[in-house]
């Protein structure tokens, strides 16, 4: 009876996790503030002393580990054995739970000879897709023990369900962002062809004006070729509207095919986009 309604409880406060992980993500579409929900009903919910949300990054294979505060960090060697990261890597790229029941911790060493923890991992499972795992790893019961209590059956289960409705969070908070990300870029690339339209006639108006008025000039040159001084610096300066105006249009035009362009940094943290080198070769294009 007393097993009976000790599972009943694991179950409730399974189910009391997930239900405070859906107010979160109802009332916020932040990540960070999602994961650290996440990480704090799972302490509660299973009686843990670490929890660990690791997401696999889609485009590079890279992990991001987020722990209390849902904030991400790297594990210091000395937090992160290489058998529990071992274990990590087992359950994304297997999609399988693991549970290890005695792990050498990392500090262990001639004083601490014999100390050990338990650890359950659980993969994160969106659309049939891997996106991360969770790790957990000491019972608080090992505390009062002092030894390590293995994770059961249940606490797989219970886990795994609250990892279930983790994993639905975290690929909604990514399409949510990828959608922003494309909105943006839209708005960007509709900017972009919006300015193109505005600013390039005028552009070509003003680049015919100047070699109409340099062609003018040349024609008032003396018969003999020997200008003025003020007559050539006129022709130079012509020469410089015509070449900056062109390129003005060249990054115009540049702008508005642009499809993903490197970024560089500008001043400080400031960030630009880096068309130097396409712009230079469609210049050079327009001289020969």
């Amino acid at each position: 009876m007393s097993d009976l309604l000790a599972k009943w409880q694991r179950q409730a406060r399974g189910l009391l996790a997930i239900n405070n992980i859906a107010r979160v993500v109802v009332s916020s579409q932040g990540l960070d503030e999602i994961l650290a929900a996440a990480v704090e009903e799972i302490e509660d919910s299973l009686g843990v002393t670490r929890v660990l949300v690791i997401l696999l990054d889609p485009a590079t294979g890279q992990l991001a580990y987020h722990g209390r505060g849902g904030k991400q960090f790297v594990p210091r060697a000395s937090e992160q054995s290489p058998i529990l990261e071992s274990a990590v890597r087992q359950v994304i790229e297997g999609g399988q739970s693991v549970r290890l029941d005695s792990v050498p911790r990392p500090e262990s060493g001639p004083t601490s000879a014999g100390r050990a923890c338990t650890a359950l991992c659980v993969p994160l499972l969106a659309c049939e897709r891997i996106v991360g795992a969770v790790q957990v790893t000491n019972k608080l019961q090992h505390r009062s023990e002092g030894r390590p209590v293995p994770f059961d059956d249940q606490d797989q289960e219970v886990l795994e369900g609250v990892a279930a409705f983790v994993a639905m969070a975290v690929g909604n908070a990514r399409l949510q962002e990828a959608t922003r990300t494309q909105a943006a870029a839209d708005t960007l690339q509709e900017t972009v062809v919006t300015l193109a339209h505005y600013v390039n006639n005028p552009l070509q108006g003003a680049v015919s004006a100047a070699e109409l008025l340099k062609e003018q000039l040349e024609r008032i040159l003396p018969a003999d070729g020997v200008a003025r001084p003020e007559c050539t610096n006129a022709i130079s300066l012509v020469d410089v509207i015509i070449e900056n105006t062109q390129e003005i249009s060249a990054v115009l035009r540049l702008l508005e095919e642009a499809h993903l362009p490197r970024r560089t940094t500008y001043l400080g943290s400031q960030k630009m986009l880096d068309i130097e080198e396409e712009l230079q070769a469609r210049i050079d294009a327009a001289d020969t």
